[in-house]
């Protein structure tokens, strides 16, 4: 598990913020959605206050020594033979050349199954080799990350609008939505936090729930509290004309591509018998 802050340069109590969860590439693989992927690039490198942290499963990284899984006709027409020797590091690195415009907005990337099954059986650690390139933070397999909004002319001691964010890749399965709804909630259990991301399902899955609660001093009134629940989607197309996929061989519904966007205003207000208590206000794409 990781720990981490991200700070945010905000310059008055009025901005609003994008965060992006982009996860699930499947990058070098004929079915990952190349042009889908520069597109959302370009959309984040040309919105002002817009992040992104990165869900895990950036590479497809299944190399010919994998005898169960590995298909030929499932690679990236764009690369030959003799590329299959370096095969993670290659696609790691072109990956890299796609996201470099958009590194200096990342929060950082998380660990997926496919980046930890070439690390167990490669020795090839892809998830730390693209943060590298980057230049972000390695987030691990699950991480607790303090999003903290600053206003100017704050000192940097005194507090600013705080927010908590985890992310996992997770091993969240099924084919119903609601499986997945009911298996994030549940994590409100193990952790406390006001956003969770996750990938691995290739699903597209927003959820938003309220909580009250009573603050340990001051007035005896009930304050909210708002937790945003999202699986981001993927970009690899569950059924390509051309070749088979492991999608289309476990005849898995075609699924949504591209991000998941979440707006986080910190330094909202709230009217409580005329007083205005400061608060987050965060929101999800659907």
């Amino acid at each position: 598990m990781e720990l981490h802050q991200f700070n945010f340069p905000c310059k008055g109590r009025g901005e609003v913020f994008e965060l992006v969860g982009l996860g699930d590439i499947h990058y070098g693989t004929e079915s990952c959605d190349k042009s889908k992927l520069k597109r959302m690039v370009a959309w984040i490198k040309n919105r002002p206050n817009c992040y992104w942290v990165g869900l895990g499963d950036y590479t497809e990284n299944i190399t010919y020594r994998d005898i169960r899984r590995f298909q030929p006709a499932n690679i990236d027409r764009q690369y030959k033979i003799s590329d299959l020797q370096d095969w993670t590091t290659r696609c790691t690195d072109d990956l890299a050349q796609i996201l470099r415009p958009i590194a200096g907005k990342c929060i950082g990337l998380a660990q997926g199954n496919h980046e930890f099954d070439a690390l167990r059986n490669y020795d090839h650690d892809s998830t730390q080799r693209l943060c590298d390139n980057l230049g972000v933070k390695n987030l691990g397999w699950t991480c607790l990350t303090r999003l903290v909004f600053r206003r100017p002319g704050t000192k940097y001691r005194q507090p600013g609008c705080g927010i908590t964010l985890l992310t996992e890749h997770s091993t969240v399965a099924g084919r119903k939505k609601g499986n997945k709804i009911n298996r994030i909630e549940d994590r409100t259990s193990d952790f406390e936090f006001d956003i969770i991301l996750w990938g691995h399902s290739h699903d597209k899955v927003g959820s938003k729930r309220t909580r009250l609660f009573l603050p340990k001093s001051g007035a005896l009134k009930l304050h909210t509290q708002e937790i945003v629940y999202g699986i981001v989607p993927s970009f690899l197309r569950t059924y390509e004309v051309g070749t088979t996929s492991y999608g289309e061989r476990g005849g898995y519904s075609p699924t949504s591509l591209g991000i998941i966007v979440i707006t986080i205003k910190p330094f909202s207000t709230e009217q409580i018998d005329g007083i205005a208590i400061e608060k987050h206000d965060i929101h999800i794409s659907q």
